[in-house]
């Protein structure tokens, strides 16, 4: 439990040695259920101390139509999504010096627009070509000034996560530029053509700062881990029958062991050619049918 005399969010003297932020606890936490489509996604997120702060508390803003996630479908992108729930939590250093990380916690759907209409996402696979994909949309932009160079590198750290009655992955992507913070990110799919991204971004730089001006992330990762092994995931009604068709033809769901950072900066649509993904997945429809 955070001391709040001791981690104080007021700031009244600056910063005169290597310091561990300290943030909100889940002894003060509260169970969060989200209609993941007719699935449920249940979440134990802290509430945040800092009552001036201009952070939010839990926000949800996702649409559903027909029991199902609702976006409106752009064929011009290769993804379209919807932000169901974002959540910013403050953590702060040592007497009186103030709030030195933040936390920002964000549940993202997103569909493939160029998925073939017979894949299914549950397949680890074809999971695996979607969430190439997705990466190279989401994180794989080049700097505006200099289009050869990432903003991101990643994924890295990759790790199948067990813990899921779903294929599911953990990685980070990490900053490539000072102006940019690291991300840890947990996706998997809800459905045949959705997936859900849980993921966390990083409010702490430190990049070339002297010794004396580190900040150090040890409590951040232990409020991330907190959270993802409080998530409670069940698959319901259409999208179990789906994970259930899929699994009777392929008995092993595990992901891949390892998976390469890939090549950003990135277009999407760069990636299908230079992997022959398209084709890949295709191939795999077609043995579906």
């Amino acid at each position: 439990m955070r001391n709040l005399i001791k981690y104080s969010p007021f700031c009244f003297r600056e910063q005169t040695s290597p310091i561990t932020p300290i943030g909100p606890g889940m002894e003060f936490s509260f169970n969060r259920t989200f209609n993941l489509g007719e699935n449920k996604c249940q979440i134990k997120l802290p509430l945040h101390y800092a009552k001036h702060s201009s952070y939010s508390r839990l926000c949800t803003v996702g649409p559903e139509k027909n029991g199902q996630p609702y976006i409106e479908s752009n064929s011009n992108k290769p993804f379209v999504n919807h932000n169901y729930a974002y959540q910013k939590w403050g953590f702060f250093g040592p007497w009186f010096t103030g709030e030195m990380a933040r936390l920002h916690f964000n549940l993202d759907i997103y569909q493939p627009t160029k998925l073939h209409e017979n894949i299914s996402l549950f397949h680890p696979r074809a999971f695996e070509h979607t969430l190439a994909h997705y990466l190279a949309d989401k994180w794989g932009k080049a700097e505006e000034d200099d289009k050869t160079r990432a903003l991101y590198k990643g994924p890295t750290n990759w790790t199948p996560y067990s813990n899921f009655p779903v294929p599911c992955a953990r990685f980070n992507i990490e900053p490539n530029v000072a102006y940019t913070t690291l991300i840890h990110e947990l996706v998997f799919p809800i459905s045949n053509n959705f997936i859900c991204s849980i993921w966390f971004r990083f409010g702490l730089k430190n990049i070339e700062l002297p010794e004396n001006e580190k900040i150090y992330d040890t409590d951040i990762w232990r409020l991330i881990e907190d959270i993802i092994n409080s998530i409670d995931f069940k698959l319901q009604g259409e999208s179990l029958k789906q994970f259930e068709a899929v699994k009777a033809q392929c008995p092993d769901m595990s992901l891949t062991k390892e998976f390469a950072p890939l090549n950003f900066p990135m277009h999407p649509d760069d990636w299908l050619k230079q992997t022959g993904a398209a084709a890949d997945l295709l191939e795999h429809s077609e043995e579906q049918n």
